[in-house]
This record gives structure tokens, sequence and C-alpha cells, in this order.
């Protein structure tokens, strides 16, 4: 407990005397939420369950037997948890100036945090965009399958149109799959803050997923050498 408090203390005045901080984000922040995270063992102390991944590979090998999810919700009944809300206060304070995510169930736009201020770059499975004229549309359902079956997992089309006049669009649903590339808004906004950044947290991350890690690992080595070049005689 004494070397947590410590290390809290550090944080607040890390955070007190950034300029410019960003938040990194990943499945681990929503799992206190009952959703599952992506990657963590089959031995998990978490009430839900093994990592998606984790499952898989588990099986690969043999193990049919892994942690259940214990608090398994319904995505769109899910609540930001209180992680989720500290961010959004920091946001409120003046001290979080960009949010990054690589989280697609939705959570950080239901926390209330300033939508111009965050970057999905995975996508939000409530979120759709016009292929036309880019207008976007928030749901309270999930978009894709809510319509009609993809074709593939490249076919992002949920069977609506865009209802803006003159433009009847096709929507399309804004979720990143693997091999596919992040939308370019979100990541290019997202990269301009992390370049940016004086304060890099990261949240329920492994940062092993590309091009998402890019930035959190790219400011680090950006101050390492910094600090480095600094300490050399």
């Amino acid at each position: 407990p004494e070397t947590l408090k410590k290390k809290i203390k550090q944080l607040a005045q890390l955070v007190k005397k950034s300029n410019h901080m960003v938040a990194y984000t990943g499945a681990g922040i929503s799992t206190s939420a009952g959703i599952a995270d992506y990657r963590s063992g089959i031995n998990t102390v978490l009430d839900t369950g093994a990592g998606k991944w984790a499952k898989i590979s588990a099986m690969q090998q043999g193990i049919t037997r892994t942690k259940p999810n214990k608090r398994r919700v319904n995505i769109m009944k899910a609540y930001p948890t209180p992680a989720h809300m500290s961010l959004v206060q920091l946001m409120n304070y003046g001290y979080l100036k960009y949010l990054v995510s690589q989280n697609t169930d939705g959570l950080h736009r239901r926390s209330g945090i300033f939508i111009d201020k965050l970057g999905e770059l995975h996508g939000n499975g409530t979120l759709e965009i016009c292929e036309k004229c880019n207008k976007e549309y928030m749901r309270d359902y999930k978009c894709r399958y809510s319509l009609r079956r993809p074709k593939n997992h490249t076919d992002h089309y949920t069977g609506r149109r865009c209802t803006v006049k003159g433009c009847n669009g096709k929507l399309n649903d804004t979720i990143v799959n693997f091999g596919e590339q992040v939308r370019f808004d979100p990541f290019a906004i997202s990269r301009a803050n992390s370049d940016q950044a004086d304060l890099y947290i990261c949240i329920g991350s492994s940062l092993v997923v590309a091009p998402a890690n890019r930035f959190p690992i790219e400011h680090g080595k950006k101050w390492k050498q910094e600090i480095t070049e600094t300490n050399d005689p």
C-alpha cells in the first residue's frame, strides 16, 4: 500500500506539471464493467475470465477448460467504470488534452468525454458513417449485423443509407478488423496530439497491436533518448 501511495503521488505531480497530457486505453480499462479483454491468461484472477485470444490459444493446445466470465454483460448495457470517469474529470479540469483508445465498446463516448478530443482508432460498435459525405450516426445498438449480414470481414455496409438531403450514401460500420487500415482522421489527429505530449499515460493495453501502439512506444523512445542525451557528459 505504501509503495502504491508513493507512485500515486508521483503520478499526480507529473499530471500537474504536464502541458499536454495524452491518455491511451485498451480493453483492460473495461474489464471492471464486465467486458472481457483479449490477452488475460486462462488462470486470470479477473472475474471477466480468460481473454479472447488466450482462449483460442488454449483450445489450439487442447485445453478446453478456461476460467469463465462471471460478470459477462451485454456491451450495450455496460456502464463506464470509475477509470473512464476519472479520465473525464482530468479532461474537464484541463489536464488531459486528448484520449486515444483501441476500444470499440463505446464506453468512452458514454462517459461524457469530449468527442473532439477522443480518437477511437479501431472504431466504435455503435457508430456508422456515410461513405459519401462522412456524416456520422450514433446508434443505441450495434451497427454491424443489425440489418444485414456482412459478406466478409471487410464488408462494412450496414444496410442503411444516409439521410442527408441529396446524399443517400451507404452507411458503413466503423469497426477496424485485423488487416484493415485505421481510418485516416482519428489516426492523424491522435498522432498529432501524441507528438505534442509531454506526459503519456497508458491504461489497460499490452501495446502489441499495430499501428495504434506506435504512439506511446515512439513517445517513450523519444523521451528516453532526450533523457540520455541530457545526462551525457
